[in-house]
């Protein structure tokens, strides 16, 4: 059995705080979706590497089901989403509800088909331990709270709070060309 020990390491710009195997440089997360499919996530010195996911640009949405700007970015998403669609995915991580409790599936699910999304959602404690990881990039725990990776698995930048279609748009374009 490996022996897991927290591990802070800087990733560019970009400070993780997880849990690693001493016997090993790698942070691996794996974030489950709503129909229990997983993602994992793995990182190694400055690239992220996204499962399924090779040579995409990739956007992380940290979000509340309660939230209401996170609700109103939805379509928007979808839209820049379909439009690069090749070479682009969103990886929504569901954040719980405000009192820490989790979603359960259903309401995730129901979330999910009201909303519209087009995208993976994921939800567990995996999606909260990312999130606080990345505590250095939002310090006050804002959502909703993105960041943007290049198709190499380098970060790019982060979104804290709402975030023009335009903007999202132009910065995704600027990587995919």
């Amino acid at each position: 059995m490996k022996t897991l020990f927290l591990k802070i390491i800087t990733i560019s710009l970009l400070t993780i705080t997880a849990f690693a195997s001493e016997k090993s440089n790698d942070i691996i997360f794996n974030l489950k979706t709503h129909d229990n499919k997983t993602i994992e996530i793995k990182i190694t010195n400055q690239k992220w590497n996204f499962q399924g996911y090779k040579n995409k640009v990739i956007l992380l949405d940290f979000f509340g089901t309660w939230c209401p700007p996170c609700k109103r970015e939805i379509p928007h998403l979808n839209t820049i989403r379909e439009e690069f669609k090749n070479k682009f995915e969103i990886l929504a991580l569901d954040i719980g509800n405000r009192d820490g409790s989790k979603n359960s599936s259903e309401k995730l699910s129901a979330f999910i088909k009201e909303y519209d999304i087009k995208y993976p959602v994921t939800s567990g404690q995996a999606n909260n331990d990312i999130f606080m990881g990345l505590s250095s990039l939002n310090p006050m725990g804002s959502i909703p709270f993105m960041i943007l990776f290049d198709s190499n698995g380098l970060f790019v930048k982060e979104y804290v709070g709402m975030v023009s279609q335009k903007q999202l748009h132009d910065d995704i374009s600027k990587l995919i060309k």
